[in-house]
């Protein structure tokens, strides 16, 4: 029974696959086998064209079930099938990209929020809903901060100038 459980037993096993597959030590221990040392973003880049070329392959054959489910359904119309962009960058780099080109006006809030996997029209609703709702209850937004304006009340005109009441001059006697 110890022998199945012994990890060494399987160390080649799992080398074969990985070299097979493309993906170098460094992606899944931190280091390379013998210098111990290497750039994992150069690493990331024969794993990801192993992984495209794969999903090109399988698109045809998850394109043709869907077509299949769709005609025996009587769908009036047949989903587009593709996979989202592999992504193994450092999320740090990855992250201050897309708000470079966010900020610079290059890209679109619907192109920036799903790059990190979200649908704008879905957060745009769910802001609302959660903006009608704080305001219902009465609860500011966003709370205060140090040293920050204080936000304007929703009910309040800003036409209307409150003045403090004016304290005595010690020469108006």
């Amino acid at each position: 029974m110890l022998l199945l459980l012994d990890e060494k037993k399987y160390i080649e096993i799992n080398q074969d696959i990985f070299f097979a597959l493309g993906f170098p030590r460094i992606l899944t221990t931190g280091e390379t086998q013998r210098s111990q040392s290497s750039d994992p973003e150069f690493a990331t880049i024969s794993p990801t064209k192993t992984m495209e070329n794969i999903q090109k392959k399988l698109i045809g054959i998850l394109e043709d079930i869907v077509y299949n489910i769709a005609k025996r359904n009587k769908f009036k119309g047949v989903p587009d099938v593709s996979f989202s962009k592999i992504n193994l960058n450092k999320l740090e780099d990855f992250t201050a990209a897309w708000v470079e080109l966010y900020g610079t006006g290059n890209i679109s809030r619907d192109t920036f929020v799903e790059a990190f996997g979200y649908d704008f029209t879905e957060e745009i609703n769910k802001r609302k809903d959660e903006e009608d709702y704080m305001e219902e209850l009465g609860v500011p937004s966003f709370p205060a901060v140090p040293f920050s304006p204080q936000p304007e009340s929703p009910n309040s005109d800003p036409d209307k100038t409150t003045k403090s009441p004016k304290k005595p001059d010690k020469t108006d006697k």
